[in-house]
């Protein structure tokens, strides 16, 4: 049973790993294209309501755990660059940790190669 609770056009961690666990690309494709697909006119069902609520309370305990545990290092969660990312990680002295809370800018020097002949053909090429 697959139940969303936004609509969304881009996949997250959550829909990778259940693709990866189902070995099915009709359900990437379906997450992606029509991720609202399995919702009905009443809104969101009782079953997707709990399970979205247990995922919650599975990770603030975990979270818990893990800084008592001092095994959880806390990034901020605004973009930064990966040089940043190490920097934050080789500063800490613990010999094994979990980092949480993180946000990444795109790579978009990556983007503009994949990207820039799509975007000069439709005339909306913005080089900034």
């Amino acid at each position: 049973m697959q139940c969303f609770l936004l609509a969304s056009t881009s996949i997250s961690a959550t829909d990778i790993a259940i693709y990866h666990h189902l070995n099915c690309d009709l359900y990437l494709w379906n997450m992606y294209n029509e991720p609202l697909a399995t919702k009905g006119p009443q809104g969101i069902s009782e079953l997707c309501q709990a399970q979205w609520h247990r995922g919650e309370e599975w990770e603030s305990t975990l979270f818990a755990w893990l800084d008592k545990s001092n095994l959880l290092l806390r990034v901020p969660p605004i973009p930064i660059g990966g040089d940043v990312l190490v920097e934050n990680i080789l500063a800490d002295d613990r010999e094994h940790f979990f980092v949480a809370g993180l946000c990444f800018w795109p790579p978009h020097d990556r983007l503009m190669e994949r990207f820039e002949g799509d975007w000069k053909s439709a005339g909306q090429l913005r080089v900034s």
